[in-house]
């Protein structure tokens, strides 16, 4: 076997079953998505939109979400009939005030690229969600929909 065979086949090794001795301070890496904690499971369940605006303007509440632990799935009414809509995977962080959430498109999301920026606050039965409709504007700062931000708000409460 060649030197340079063997180098290659050493290096094959190491990538296949890591080195001997691990640094002591590595940082493994940090899962896509956060395992649900108890104020995530607060969020579970069928929610009705009750009012909506967008840049700051009143618009139609006429939407469900159904949060699962890991999907929020679109519910709409179309002559009576319910109607899937579209779902998310999303990303919560309560430690921050208001909590920052993450929405990511699951159908037609170019290759799961597109994250919606958003913020949210839950009070008991009731939730309010300010989404960022331009995700290169960043997160919202806060829980109001101004003029010309791309921000929607939208307040849900728990159908019972």
């Amino acid at each position: 076997m060649s030197s340079s065979h063997r180098w290659i086949l050493v290096l094959c090794m190491l990538l296949t079953f890591g080195s001997a001795h691990p640094h002591a301070d590595a940082i493994p890496a940090k899962p896509r998505y956060d395992p649900p904690n108890e104020r995530t499971f607060e969020l579970q369940g069928l929610w009705r939109q009750t009012s909506a605006e967008f840049e700051g303007r009143a618009g139609l509440g006429t939407n469900f979400w159904l949060i699962s632990a890991d999907k929020i799935t679109i519910l709409t009414r179309d002559n009576g009939a319910e109607r899937n809509s579209g779902s998310w995977t999303y990303r919560i962080d309560f430690t921050k005030a208001p909590a920052e959430l993450d929405l990511t498109p699951v159908e037609n999301n170019a290759g799961g690229k597109i994250t919606y920026p958003c913020v949210l606050h839950l009070d008991g039965s009731r939730f309010t969600v300010c989404l960022q409709n331009f995700p290169q504007r960043g997160r919202p700062a806060d829980l109001i929909s101004r003029a010309e931000s791309g921000i929607g708000r939208f307040v849900y409460e728990r159908v019972k």
